[in-house]
């Protein structure tokens, strides 16, 4: 890696030594600026220019199409009455928090939480 390097930098040196030229201001001799302008016209006449045609192609829109994705409404969750069982225990075992019990009562039009009849099927929000 160093021969490189040291090779890269004696051919920049060797490059630089012959390209200077000694500085100094600038002369009108050097560069014409009197010269007149000519129109392109002038230049290249029109008939001489190639004809040219343009075709438009169109354009293809390569993206796949979109998908209109619809959610799809959770599953129905149900449970049926144990003996035993209470609004807390099934909130507990369904949400792991018996204190969401109103959210059963209130989705299956419990009122009295105390009379749970056994074989009753509960729909679970």
């Amino acid at each position: 890696m160093m021969k490189r390097i040291v090779i890269v930098f004696v051919l920049s040196m060797l490059t630089m030594v012959g390209c200077k030229k000694p500085a100094g201001p600038q002369t009108t001799e050097t560069s014409d600026l009197s010269a007149p302008v000519r129109p392109v016209s002038k230049l290249m006449p029109v008939e001489s220019l190639p004809e040219t045609t343009t075709t438009v192609e169109p354009v293809v829109d390569a993206r796949e199409p979109e998908i209109l994705v619809t959610p799809t409404p959770p599953p129905v969750r149900t449970h049926t009455v144990c003996e035993g069982d209470t609004l807390w225990s099934v909130a507990k075992k369904f949400y792991g928090d018996g204190r969401r019990w109103k959210e059963i009562a209130a989705a299956n039009g419990i009122t009295n939480e105390s009379k749970l009849p056994i074989g009753k099927v509960l729909r679970i929000p």
